[in-house]
């Protein structure tokens, strides 16, 4: 029983440090002079009663205008449901960030409804695909 466990807990570990993985190559993909990169900020939701963790927050200028863009990271086995973006939009929204500043990054794949809620609301879906351990490494390295 104990093995089942180890295991498990194993399982899990290596899903959680992908999911960081994933976090680093998007982080890095959009570096570039002038801007600021992000990653795991923890801001206060508009409330003021909590705080909320960003994966990956890019904060630049625009025509001289203040511009931030927060990108969500997952590494589920499972595709991409619309309740998991509508937990998104609610953070956006907890954040004081409209819909349309947020981007959902995945390694799986999305329902048709998830898509469908993400492009009613102006959020962007991406899906990183044929990713590896090797070309994961190779990626962020």
């Amino acid at each position: 029983m104990s093995k089942q466990n180890n295991n498990q807990g194993s399982h899990q570990s290596t899903t959680i440090d992908k999911g960081k993985i994933l976090e680093k190559l998007v982080a890095l993909l959009h570096e570039q002079q002038g801007i600021s990169v992000q990653r795991n900020v923890y801001l206060p939701a508009t409330d003021g009663e909590e705080t909320r963790e960003i994966d990956v927050l890019i904060s630049g200028q625009l025509v001289g205008y203040p511009v931030q863009i927060v990108i969500e990271c997952k590494n589920y086995k499972r595709e991409i449901r619309k309740a998991d973006i509508d937990v998104f939009i609610g953070k956006l929204h907890d954040l004081g960030f409209p819909a349309q500043h947020g981007i959902y990054v995945c390694t799986s794949r999305y329902t048709r409804g998830a898509v469908k809620r993400a492009k009613n609301s102006g959020v962007r879906t991406f899906k990183l695909d044929g990713l590896t351990k090797d070309r994961l490494s190779a990626a962020v390295y």
